[in-house]
């Protein structure tokens, strides 16, 4: 059944372990989840090489109130099915702040794999971000540094309220996880610096695609379904709303999954080295955490390499180190209040508001002000004023209300300011700079309409499938096609008049301008009409039945014309912000001896000469050597944006001496402590004084599989090692410094940099400059 497929990914129902429901039966008692059972019948039948699923976090979590009907966690149950089926397994919660969306939705991935290891696609990235983001070049901090204090003040302060939740308080820069019923429910508290004005506006369905990842209007077409080539059926605007917020509960993510997708591409590029770290679970299902506090519950992060030899296979159910976090990346954050863009204009009614404050102070007691600026409430006497005695002199409407297009214009007619349209006209052209006044002066006198061919700018460029000659051969012909009714004030009145009159107010047809000389135009069925950027590859294959120079001479004039009207279109402001580059280009350090030999090669290349084009040629040899440079920095900055944690410590150069590590010694197959005690910047190394006594004073954490380790403590016999050490080196220095000074009356140091040669007496002596 299952034949010539590499990868199966899954998603289930999560309503039986979702925490959003208040009952949670769980996959035994359930009737939704229990569906995941119909993956591990398919492959039952044919085994594939790798298997990815995803759920909430609520798949980990135990079922039940502390009785003795408690139920098992989903997980355990899939994991069984896997080792049965003889998969390897590794699970991950991966939060999608990571990423950089201000939307915290943490799920649960599930990979296995039959011959591979899954632990090299989930765990061997992780995020420990200590002030590094911005040196490998995002364009903002991470969210960890964002939150650590002190902060740094947002523009605008935005939280995000769920209008029916009453166990959470809002969240404040994010926005709350998406389910399949409070997208329709949510609205975006938000306020300008300190002395503007706090909003409190629905969420608009476009930037909830956002925080998702896709782009504006991707769920839209989910509801109504339409067939081709049919008429748009009239339907309700607010349920197509409710419809594609449900469908974005559902989803998952785009930055999750394009990480999961990167891996799966290249499974074994980055590997996972921290299996000493693990610890073996105490019993094939841990917890209840309520039960017995001593045993602890499922981990966040776990896997099964099935090395059991023998034994049942639970028992190489391993715990990832305690420090793999929930960030398998460092991202550049976007707090929620720089990031909405068309949540604006859509106030909440005032019933809404009062009742959810009132549910609010129910059970939180510190209201952040400027959310209770926002929710707008009158209070008479401290109680909160009904919605029957509040007296509100603005209409309010949101996205619930279902408000169409007449009252969105009333709406605007009411908030309006009065006056006569050309005061409103000089009050336009006195905003305008004078670039503006006169692209708006040739835009009313037609100058834009014709391009410098002669040909119109409006309209869409087509091919179109026209009948070359009488012998009846048909060919594909580049033009441009004007809306009957979107561009009836270009169309020339020789193509309304007469015979054509009909066809003006169609919908059907289009009036197609050919790219030839004389720009000869026809009215032409919109079937036979093709995009020309869609379709060129196969338009340019057909066979040429007229002069081969002319139809290229019209091809060259269509790419032209497509061109410039793309140059022309202005960027929308969401698109050209989602479309910056993630990371700066990184920039070599200038310190290391590859840098600095690379600047000796780069001046030793310049002509001593110089000629009329030395300046490009410093140009040249600038841009190539910031490319092509072999420093070691590009690559720990590459490293460090991949999730190694040990090129992201190095970034912090000396700023981290004194940082407590763990390394693995791959001969020994064990971790053992050490701490930083000095770094090199020509070689982009430390010294690491490890806890035995060992000195390794080349040590490159990029090349090595290391883990922060804060909370290990030295030996007490280290101190006394380490002092011991010191004492002997210093009397190593003391008995050299002995035999090279006769007199003993020298203070100069044999090792001082400053000294470069000796009398015959082995005295240093000192260079003149």
């Amino acid at each position: 059944m299952l034949t010539d497929i590499d990868c199966i990914l899954a998603g289930f129902p999560c309503n039986d372990c979702s925490c959003e429901n208040l009952q949670r039966p769980g996959l035994e008692s359930g009737m939704s989840t229990r569906h995941v059972s119909h993956v591990f019948r398919l492959l039952e039948g044919q085994r594939v090489p790798w298997v990815v699923l995803e759920n909430v976090v609520g798949l980990l979590k135990w079922h039940g109130s502390g009785t003795d009907a408690e139920q098992r966690p989903a997980i355990d149950y899939i994991v069984s099915e896997l080792e049965n089926l003889g998969y390897r397994w590794a699970h991950r919660v991966v939060d999608l702040l990571s990423f950089g969306l201000p939307h915290k939705r943490r799920r649960v991935f599930i990979v296995a794999s039959l011959h591979g290891d899954p632990r090299d696609v989930l765990l061997s990235q992780n995020a420990m971000c200590q002030g590094e983001c911005v040196q490998i070049g995002t364009q903002s901090e991470c969210y960890d540094c964002f939150v650590t204090p002190p902060r740094v003040p947002t523009k605008v302060f935005a939280a995000s309220i769920d209008l029916g939740e009453k166990r959470r308080a809002p969240c404040c820069d994010i926005m709350h996880c998406f389910t399949t019923s409070n997208g329709r429910r949510t609205c975006v508290a938000t306020k300008k610096g300190n002395k503007g004005k706090a909003e409190l506006n629905m969420l608009a369905i476009e930037d909830a695609e956002r925080l998702m990842g896709f782009p504006c209007g991707y769920t839209e077409p989910c509801f109504p379904l339409v067939a081709p080539n049919q008429r748009h059926p009239v339907f309700d605007r607010e349920q197509q709303t409710f419809r594609r917020f449900a469908l974005l509960g559902l989803a998952c993510s785009v930055p999750q999954s394009h990480w999961l997708g990167e891996q799966l591409k290249r499974p074994y590029s980055v590997k996972f080295s921290y299996d000493a770290l693990s610890l073996q679970f105490e019993n094939p299902c841990p917890g209840p955490a309520t039960r017995d506090r001593g045993s602890k519950a499922w981990p966040l992060a776990a896997y099964n390499m099935l090395f059991v030899n023998g034994a049942p296979k639970w028992t190489g159910r391993m715990r990832a180190p305690s420090d793999m976090s929930e960030f398998p990346l460092i991202r550049g954050f976007t707090p929620l209040g720089d990031f909405l863009e068309f949540t604006t204009n859509k106030p909440v009614r005032y019933e809404l508001r009062a009742g959810f404050l009132r549910r609010l102070e129910l059970r939180h007691e510190n209201i952040d002000s400027t959310i209770l600026e926002a929710l707008d409430v009158k209070r008479v006497d401290g109680e909160i004023v009904s919605v029957g005695q509040s007296q509100s002199k603005k209409p309010k409407y949101d996205i619930l209300e279902g408000v169409d297009d007449y009252d969105e214009q009333a709406v605007n007619e009411y908030f309006s300011d009065s006056g006569s349209s050309s005061d409103t006209e000089k009050d336009a052209l006195a905003g305008l700079t004078e670039e503006e006044k006169e692209k708006r002066k040739k835009d009313e006198d037609g100058e834009h309409d014709l391009d410098e061919d002669g040909m119109t700018t409006h309209g869409q460029a087509v091919w179109v499938d026209w009948q070359v000659s009488v012998r009846g051969k048909k060919m594909f012909y580049p033009g441009v096609a004007l809306h009957p009714l979107d561009d009836h004030a270009v169309i020339p009145e020789s193509a309304r008049t007469g015979g054509f009159a009909s066809k003006v107010s169609d919908d059907e047809h289009r009036l197609v301008v050919f790219f030839d000389d004389k720009h000869s135009f026809a009215w032409v069925k919109k079937s036979k009409v093709y995009p020309f950027c869609t379709f060129y590859a196969e338009a340019m294959k057909q066979p040429m039945f007229t002069a081969r120079s002319t139809f290229t001479r019209m091809i060259d004039r269509a790419r032209r014309w497509t061109n410039a009207r793309n140059l022309e279109r202005p960027q929308n402001p969401v698109v050209q912000r989602n479309n910056q580059r993630l990371f700066t280009d990184p920039t070599p350090c200038g310190k290391c001896n590859v840098c600095v030999a690379e600047t000796v090669v780069n001046e030793s290349s310049v002509p001593k000469r110089k000629t009329r084009n030395s300046l490009v040629t410093d140009m040249k040899l600038s841009v190539g050597s910031k490319r092509q440079s072999k420093c070691l920095q590009l690559k720990v900055i590459e490293l460090a944006r991949q999730g190694q944690i040990g090129a992201t410590l190095t970034l912090r150069k000396e700023r981290a001496l004194g940082q407590r590590l763990v390394v693995l010694w791959e001969r020994d197959n064990a971790f053992f402590a050490g701490t930083l005690t000095d770094f090199d910047p020509h070689k982009f190394s430390f010294r690491i004084d490890y806890d035995d006594g060992d000195v390794d004073v080349d040590f490159k954490p990029w090349a090595e599989s290391v883990a922060l380790a804060q909370d290990v403590p030295k030996p007490a016999d280290v101190d006394v090692a380490l002092e011991l050490k010191r004492t002997n080196a210093r009397k190593a220095v003391c008995a050299k410094n002995a035999r090279n000074h006769v007199d003993g009356s020298a203070v100069e140091s044999p090792l001082d940099g400053k000294t470069m040669r000796r009398d015959d007496n082995g005295v240093a002596v000192q260079l003149k400059r």
